[in-house]
């Protein structure tokens, strides 16, 4: 059971049991519940092992998978927000 970061305790989830996350989102998803993660941290969460350091579209890719990620754990009474423009935040945020 996680407490949620931003209110201290409104809210928790069982990840492991009610959450179903694809890898990749597991992994951002465990990044978020320490603290807020800007795109470029996330970016490199995801693809710090290839020389490359990921595809051109590493941003939308993680964009993408947050959208999905809000879509999971509404139900849930969390959602990930973030900011506009660059340098902008995901946070983990009880709904």
């Amino acid at each position: 059971m996680i407490t949620c970061p931003c209110c201290k305790g409104f809210g928790h989830l069982d990840v492991d049991e009610t959450v179903h996350f694809t890898p990749s989102q597991q992994r951002i998803f465990d990044a978020l519940r320490s603290r807020p993660r800007t795109c470029a941290e996330l970016v490199d969460l995801l693809y710090a092992e290839r020389e490359d350091g990921g595809p051109d579209f590493a941003a939308t890719t993680v964009h993408v998978f947050v959208n999905q990620m809000r879509g999971k754990l509404k139900p849930h009474g969390m959602t990930i927000r973030s900011g506009g423009g660059p340098g902008a935040v995901y946070r983990l945020e009880a709904l």
